[in-house]
C-alpha cells in the first residue's frame, strides 16, 4: 500500500491501515509526522509516473481518473450571516479498500458532526470530532453532516472559505475531483465577476444556488465572496 494524503474543507482526513494519532487542525499540517499526515490507499489505478510536483494545477476534466471524489453541499442561512456557523453534508465516494480510516475535523471550527449515509463500511463510530471507519471495501462511500465555521464578514458582505483540498503522495499529488454546492439566503448575493469559468474551474450560479466544480492535483484552497444588502445589516 502507498501513502496517500487527502484534506478536506473542514478537517482532514487521515488514513491507516492501523491505529494512529489524529491530527486536530486541517489548516496547518506543516509539523505533522508522516504517519499522521498518511492517507494510505491501493493505488492500483494510479501510477508514480502520474504523479505531479506542483503546488496547484487546474486539469481538463478528462484528464482526472475515475475514483475518489468529494461532493459537499453547504447552506448559509441567516443565522450563519450572524455566527459564522454553516451547515454541511460532506460525501466521500468511491473509496478505496483498507482497514482503518479516521476523519478528522476542526475541534475549533467544526461541531454537530454525525453520519447521514454509510455504504461499504462495516462500522463507524463518532468520538468528538473524528469519525472512525472500519473495514472499508472498494467503492465504499460516506455522507457526513455537520457545522462549520467558515463564513466571514468583509467590507462589501462576506465570504467563505474552504480548503485545503489536496490528495498528497510524497512530494507530489494526485489528480483530484472537488464539487461544492452552496445555498444562500436573498439578503446576500454571489460577486459575479469573481465566478469566472476556466480549465479546471465551473461555476453554475442561480438565484440561491452556488455549484462550483473542480479538477486539478496540488492543493486547492476555495473562496466564494457575496455581496450583502441591508437586509443582512
Amino acid at each position: 500500500m502507498k501513502q496517500i494524503l487527502l484534506y478536506m474543507t473542514a478537517g482532514l482526513i487521515a488514513v491507516s491501515a492501523y491505529a494512529q494519532t489524529p491530527v486536530n487542525d486541517a489548516e496547518d499540517y506543516s509539523t505533522l509526522t508522516p504517519e499522521q499526515r498518511a492517507f494510505l490507499f491501493d493505488d492500483s489505478e494510479f501510477k508514480a509516473r502520474e504523479i505531479s510536483s506542483e503546488t496547484l494545477k487546474f486539469l481538463d476534466p478528462k484528464e482526472v481518473p475515475n475514483g475518489y471524489w468529494l461532493d459537499n453541499y453547504i447552506t448559509i442561512d441567516k443565522n450563519a450571516l450572524k455566527t459564522g456557523w454553516v451547515k454541511f453534508e460532506q460525501c466521500h465516494y468511491n473509496l478505496d479498500p483498507t482497514n482503518l480510516i479516521t476523519i478528522t475535523y476542526n475541534k475549533e471550527r467544526t461541531k454537530t458532526l454525525d453520519v447521514k449515509h454509510a455504504f461499504g463500511i462495516e462500522k463507524h463510530t463518532i468520538n468528538g470530532t473524528d469519525i472512525d471507519l472500519k473495514n472499508i471495501q472498494k467503492g465504499a462511500e460516506i455522507c457526513v453532516l455537520g457545522e462549520t465555521k467558515t463564513l466571514f464578514t468583509t467590507p462589501t458582505g462576506f465570504v467563505m472559505k474552504r480548503g485545503p483540498y489536496m490528495r498528497r503522495f510524497m512530494d507530489g499529488y494526485y489528480p483530484m475531483h472537488v464539487e461544492e454546492n452552496i445555498t444562500f439566503p436573498p439578503s446576500i448575493k454571489p460577486k459575479e465577476d469573481f465566478y469566472n469559468n476556466e480549465l479546471g474551474k465551473i461555476f453554475n450560479n442561480s438565484d440561491n444556488l452556488i455549484k462550483a466544480l473542480y479538477w486539478f492535483e496540488g492543493e486547492l484552497r476555495t473562496e466564494y465572496p457575496f455581496k450583502a444588502s441591508k437586509a443582512t445589516e
